[in-house]
């Protein structure tokens, strides 16, 4: 009984397939009414993802070395959130039509 109670836990709160799909399109919602910018942010997302990981990785390495893992959610906060500003700041220069 224990196992079913466990496997609709994870089906609701961590495997939860249409919340999964709606997070993906999240950053579509505010800019889909043009293919155009749809398509730049959903490159601009692609790329933040990708940097983040290249990142965090590393710092994830040093705080394991160290001990201190139990940083990571705030470390990697502060990461994404720093990859987001720097992306948005270059949109603003560059893209004046998708940023807006």
């Amino acid at each position: 009984m224990i196992k079913f109670i466990l496997i609709i836990i994870s089906m609701v709160l961590v495997n939860n397939y249409p919340l999964a799909q709606f997070l993906g399109i999240c950053p579509f919602l505010g800019v889909s009414d043009k293919m155009d910018n749809a398509t730049g942010m959903g490159i601009a997302v692609t790329f933040v993802i990708a940097l983040a990981t290249a990142v965090t990785w590393p710092i994830q390495q040093l705080l394991d070395r160290f001990g201190i893992g139990y940083l990571q959610t705030v470390v990697f906060i502060l990461v994404i959130a720093s990859l987001v500003q720097l992306i948005e700041m270059f949109m603003k220069k560059n893209m004046q039509s998708l940023y807006k």
